[in-house]
């Protein structure tokens, strides 16, 4: 009898955790979401790449965007600070974000980004002109295991890193909130000079420590921000 007394009293703290939105899988609508939104930035990034082949994609205008492969790494860091802009929804006081359980949502979420964005890039190597440029990461991709390891660490990087800057995207003041987009384009613009060097030229062994470091190093980080973030929604939330 005491045993089922328990089990009534369990049940119904759940269902009062459910009620008031506790609930430890409140995460997983946004999860959908933002699953969604990965698969949007993916098709862009794709479509981005495929129309440097065509020849119609210019820089001012006037000069034709090189099919080098540079515009792949351009491409993939342009398409983590869409993916983590996209994440953050300023009108709302939680940001759009739940504070419970968003370690793992930005982990997940983030893994599905960078796994579409590998799946997508299978195309992109017909952007690139190896008859001109020779064999390039961005054109051996899918061929050459070191190309695909060195795209992959980068793709890994830019979403990770990109991710970092929620902790100043969520925040109520406007300081530390410009500090955050700040942050993300500033990682930003730092990838797509790392990235448009890395996919331009030969797939190369000494550059895989660098990659390699850099990816553990944004995933390691990730649920610290994650954690910091979710209690300061909390915070802001109770203070309203």
């Amino acid at each position: 009898m005491g045993s089922l007394n328990r089990r009534a009293a369990k049940s119904d703290q759940q269902t009062s955790k459910r009620a008031k939105g506790d609930s430890p899988l409140i995460w997983i609508p946004v999860l959908r979401t933002m699953f969604y939104k990965a698969i949007f930035v993916a098709v862009m990034g794709t479509i981005l790449v495929l129309l440097s082949a065509t020849g119609l994609l210019t820089t001012n205008h006037i000069n034709e965007v090189q099919r080098d492969g540079a515009w792949s790494g351009i491409a993939v860091a342009m398409c983590a600070l869409l993916f983590t802009f996209l994440g953050v929804d300023s009108k709302r006081p939680d940001s759009g974000l739940p504070a419970k359980g968003l370690p793992q949502l930005l982990m997940l979420s983030t893994l599905a980004a960078v796994l579409l964005m590998l799946i997508f890039m299978i195309s992109w190597p017909i952007a690139v002109d190896q008859n001109i440029y020779g064999t390039t990461v961005a054109a051996w991709y899918i061929s050459e295991p070191l190309a695909f390891g060195l795209s992959a660490l980068f793709v890994i990087a830019s979403f990770f890193w990109s991710s970092l800057a929620l902790l100043g995207m969520t925040a109520s003041k406007m300081p530390c909130k410009l500090l955050g987009y700040v942050f993300l384009f500033a990682v930003a613009g730092i990838g797509m000079w790392l990235g448009s060097g890395l996919f331009m030229s030969p797939p190369a062994e000494a550059n895989l420590a660098l990659w390699i470091v850099l990816a553990a190093l944004g995933i390691a980080l990730q649920p610290i921000v994650g954690f910091c973030t979710g209690r300061r929604i909390q915070r802001q939330l109770a203070s309203k």
